[in-house]
């Protein structure tokens, strides 16, 4: 049973901060209770089964707690314990459906647009950027508890865009990684987000990924 599923069926798929105020609503979600950008930890005592507004509203408190600042590429004293694998590219390359063919099911996929969707509840690709911070300080957050024990992964697979070779290199340095760059030209990039909301955003993304991007010896280019 997933750990997911152990939580909601601990706390009888009730709503944890709702029963607290004597309420009952159904719970869909496992939450944190103390964040782990704050030290919290993956934990069971440190879980909770919570529904969909409250951990809106949770999310959103907790943002305006955390630091104005957040750190794109984080840095960590301690290396993963597992391995890490970086994929890059542009907008529209297709790096989730990679990561998708490529990952097995007990590995962790870190993917900020899939977390600003989850934590603002809004579809895919339509996220405003005030989702920005909360998902990177989830992400950093998780990527920093990869170097403590326990760890339930075997893989981890870090989404990014990081045009560049001192960024991957600087992702690299820090988790020990290997990257993954997948070489989509801008023309084929814009094809494939022609059905995203606000599509010329998308087809400006790619073009400005190529116009920044530079090779690496040590990237597995695909």
């Amino acid at each position: 049973m997933l750990l997911r599923e152990r939580i909601l069926k601990r706390d009888g798929f009730l709503c944890q901060p709702c029963s607290k105020e004597g309420r009952a609503r159904i719970a869909k979600e496992v939450d944190h209770i103390r964040s782990l950008a704050q030290g919290g930890t993956d934990h069971p005592s440190n879980l909770q089964a919570i529904c969909i507004p409250c951990h809106r509203k949770k999310t959103a408190e907790e943002s305006r707690q955390g630091l104005q600042r957040v750190a794109t590429i984080p840095s960590f004293k301690l290396k993963p314990l597992i391995p890490v694998t970086i994929v890059c590219g542009p907008s529209g390359s297709g790096k989730s459906r990679y990561v998708k063919e490529h990952a097995g099911q007990n590995d962790l996929v870190l993917d900020l647009d899939v977390i600003k969707a989850r934590l603002s509840g809004q579809p895919m690709h339509q996220v405003d950027d005030s989702w920005l911070k909360p998902a990177l300080r989830e992400r950093n957050a998780k990527l920093g508890a990869l170097a403590k024990h326990p760890i339930r992964y075997e893989r981890c697979w870090l989404i990014v865009s990081a045009p560049t070779w001192g960024e991957r290199r600087r992702w690299k340095e820090m988790l020990n990684a290997t990257s993954v760059v997948l070489e989509v030209d801008a023309m084929e990039c814009e094809r494939r987000t022609r059905d995203r909301a606000d599509p010329m955003k998308w087809a400006d993304l790619a073009v400005q990924w190529w116009k920044r991007y530079t090779a690496g010896d040590d990237d597995l280019v695909v």
